[in-house]
């Protein structure tokens, strides 16, 4: 290559650069659009993209999360415009209503919930709910970004219907969000009342209770909660505590909207005293553990009961999603499903005799509201079958 060539080359790359370097846009300016009674000011507290640098798609993705978990818009959309950077709100009205639907596994309740939203514009909520059915429900919540305070009262008879609980919560929880995590601290006041039918005995349980939890939500496929709970009795009764590991994962099969998913969860409960209340029994089967079985004893064949109630459990799930159908509605997927548990008395002790397995199919439902329906057909080795209903309304 001669010396004009390269100098030709090298000016044509100058130009080059110069031109791309002009179509390059920094973000020098925020503009929110649609808070009528929202300050700028509390707005901006959630939004975490710098000024002075290009356009970054991924802050922004979780500019937008912050803003919805405020609770207070419906909508927020996020666009850049040249050097401009919009977030576009809209704001919920001050009254909501919405349905409250629960289906445990002692059966379905429902009720209604009340929001009153963004008082003042100063960002706190206040929600009412209530329920009737199987489990008859009351609480009222003040939530202002950083302090939840709660009150809730419940009346249901337990899984195996051997006692009707009575219980009462009054907590407040301090919040500390960054930007994959959030912590809650939670001390509380707990009051338990057991009325067993058999013998027509009365329990009472009072504790003082302190609760640490840690979410870890790298993204919608990756998230990780930890809690931990000190109960210390104020009615001299005995003293636990409590850890829940709920891990999830999941693995998309190509990049498209309706690629295939493969779902992995991990749930560990470790329990530190075997005599804890009958209220801390874990029932392994349900639509929350093992799907092939279901979580009442008297509900499994007479050979497996013994391997259903615990009160530590080690969990493993697997589930394929497969997408069947979608519109401007909703979208279906068939669902392939294996989960395993192994129980324990003591939070150290297992056995391989504890183990159960289950396995099964389903189809799942989801709006576009992101209300989702699980029906799943539940399979075992002991040849038994179940049917759960899921839903994720109020999860």
């Amino acid at each position: 290559m001669n010396k004009f060539t390269y100098n030709i080359i090298v000016v044509l790359m100058g130009i080059f650069s110069f031109l791309n370097a002009e179509n390059i846009h920094i973000i020098n300016k925020i503009i929110i659009v649609g808070n009528d009674k929202t300050s700028n000011k509390l707005i901006l507290q959630h939004v975490k993209h710098p000024i002075n640098i290009p356009p970054d798609e991924s802050v922004a993705d979780d500019d937008k999360e912050r803003l919805l978990n405020m609770n207070i818009f419906e909508s927020v959309k996020v666009e850049f415009k040249n050097d401009t950077y919009y977030i576009i709100v809209k704001e919920k009205k001050l009254l909501s209503y919405a349905p409250l639907i629960r289906n445990e596994d002692i059966g379905w309740s429902v009720g209604p919930i009340i929001n009153i939203n963004n008082i003042n514009g100063k960002a706190k909520n206040i929600n009412i709910a209530t329920s009737m059915g199987a489990m008859k429900s009351g609480e009222i919540q003040y939530y202002n970004q950083k302090l939840l305070l709660q009150y809730q009262f419940s009346e249901y008879k337990s899984i195996e219907s051997d006692y009707l609980m009575n219980k009462q919560y009054l907590f407040v929880t301090y919040i500390i969000k960054k930007k994959n995590t959030q912590i809650n601290l939670t001390p509380q006041i707990n009051n338990y009342q057991l009325k067993y039918y058999n013998t027509q005995n009365l329990m009472y349980f009072r504790y003082f209770s302190l609760s640490y939890d840690f979410l870890y939500k790298k993204n919608d496929l990756n998230q990780l909660n930890i809690n931990v709970t000190h109960n210390i009795s104020l009615n001299n009764r005995k003293d636990y505590s409590k850890a829940f590991i709920d891990y999830t994962y999941i693995l998309k099969i190509n990049s498209s909207t309706k690629s295939p998913l493969v779902i992995f969860n991990s749930k560990l409960i470790f329990n530190s005293n075997m005599d804890s209340p009958d209220f801390e029994n874990i029932y392994i089967g349900g639509k929350n553990y093992v799907r092939g079985y279901y979580p009442n004893l008297k509900d499994n064949s007479e050979e497996i009961i013994q391997k259903l109630k615990f009160k530590n459990l080690l969990f493993q799930s697997v589930q394929l999603e497969l997408p069947l159908t979608s519109n401007i509605f909703f979208k279906t997927n068939l669902l392939f499903f294996s989960d395993n548990a192994l129980g324990g008395l003591a939070y150290d002790q297992y056995s391989h005799t504890n183990k159960l397995k289950g396995y099964g199919w389903g189809i799942s439902i989801e709006t576009i509201n992101k209300i989702r329906f699980d029906i799943c057909v539940g399979l075992n080795h002991f040849g038994s079958r179940t049917i759960h209903f899921i839903n994720y309304i109020n999860n």
